[in-house]
């Protein structure tokens, strides 16, 4: 996962509610200004990104397909096996164990990926969650599959 821009007021959806509370508890216990504090948070997480060699806000973008792209070509796609580069906003992430789910959003459409610890390797996995927020604009790469609902 690349980094591609940050959006530090992104709407809660029922499944970012967790993450909602985490962020409340914390900046409670600041006593500062929200405004204050999230900026205080995102520029620590940037900061971050930067100390581990990742750039927050890469010039260019590596994407093979839109996500309408992939939605109108997923049959033929997953068949293949091929590997696709894709970049969205963040819109929901569903954390379960070593495995979570998110819905990135792009100017064509909304597509979930799928981020699985021991395929990532612990630690991406754990820096997804670490830098990365609802409303972040992500690049993610992988082989399409469907899930057992579909999805």
């Amino acid at each position: 996962l690349i980094p591609m821009n940050n959006c530090s007021h992104a709407p809660q959806t029922d499944s970012t509610r967790a993450a909602g509370e985490r962020y409340l508890d914390s900046w409670n216990r600041t006593g500062m200004d929200w405004d204050a504090w999230m900026e205080e948070v995102r520029l620590a997480k940037r900061e971050a990104l930067q100390t581990n060699r990742l750039d927050p806000y890469p010039v260019f973008l590596k994407r093979t397909h839109s996500l309408r792209g992939v939605r109108e070509n997923f049959k033929e796609l997953a068949n293949e096996e091929a590997e696709v580069i894709l970049a969205g906003r963040i819109m929901t992430v569903r954390e379960h164990g070593g495995s979570s789910f998110a819905h990135i959003a792009d100017g064509t459409g909304k597509f979930q990926i799928y981020l699985k610890k021991d395929v990532m390797g612990e630690k991406a996995y754990a820096e997804f969650f670490e830098y990365f927020d609802i409303g972040d604009i992500i690049q993610a790469r992988g082989v399409l599959f469907a899930t057992k609902r579909g999805e």
